[in-house]
């Protein structure tokens, strides 16, 4: 393992592949207190041993006073104030349709989060990079992940990061941030970020869902409290 200290960094300056505009006029955060976690657009569902498992992070957003759930079926996710993408096209590649990003789209007018979690199996965002660039952030996945399990440097300086030290990632995937707000870096490579687009919610992308699933890893260093920054939303 890789261990470093707390970091501050700004977002990468490649300006020439960032969105153009990107700045809404105003912020509206979600009234709701409900979580959706989306396994569907083949995505992770989870296996018998943990991995990819939401339980224990459903367990802990509700005992904050979140109602988290957990489904293969958009519906109408303007009803949250979280939709997490469950590694999306993992299974196999499964664009968003229009009318998928009308629903994600519409649901981040209204304040939504839009968080995107990936793997190892999946850093080549066949599916996730084109939906990025359709939701108007800069942010992609490079194709290549960290060869081992690496304690990662939380950024200073966003409502994402406030009081987080150390994130744990698993093999995590490789960001090319494009303007985006880096959150967690290690060797000054990016792990994590966060953009607001042109609608009032923003988007997150992590390279990784193991730091978080059923497999005893939100006791790792500051996981937790990362866990509780990603619902918490308001800046």
């Amino acid at each position: 393992m890789i261990l470093l200290g707390l970091a501050c960094l700004s977002g990468g300056d490649d300006e020439s592949s960032a969105p153009v505009d990107t700045v809404p006029d105003t912020i509206t955060y979600p009234d709701s207190n409900r979580i959706l976690i989306y396994d569907g657009h083949g995505g992770e569902p989870g296996d018998s041993v943990g991995n990819g498992g939401t339980d224990v992070a459903e367990a802990y957003w509700n005992s904050l006073g979140y109602e988290a759930e957990r489904r293969d079926n958009l519906g109408e996710p303007d009803k949250f104030r979280m939709l997490v993408l469950m590694d999306s096209g993992v299974r196999e590649p499964f664009a968003f349709q229009d009318a998928d990003l009308e629903k994600i789209t519409g649901a981040m007018k209204t304040g939504t989060r839009v968080v995107v979690l990936t793997s190892p199996e999946n850093c080549d965002g066949v599916t996730l990079n084109p939906l990025l660039e359709k939701l108007g952030v800069g942010m992609r996945l490079t194709g290549e992940n960290a060869p081992t399990t690496i304690i990662t440097d939380a950024v200073s300086g966003d409502q994402m990061t406030a009081g987080v030290s150390e994130v744990y990632l698993g093999f995590p995937c490789l960001l090319e941030p494009n303007g985006s707000t880096v959150l967690l870096i290690d060797d000054r490579e990016s792990f994590a970020a966060r953009e607001r687009p042109l609608y009032a919610g923003d988007v997150v992308v992590i390279g990784d869902y193991g730091w978080m699933d059923d497999t005893d890893s939100l006791g790792d260093g500051d996981n937790r409290l990362f866990l509780e920054r990603l619902a918490e939303i308001e800046e």
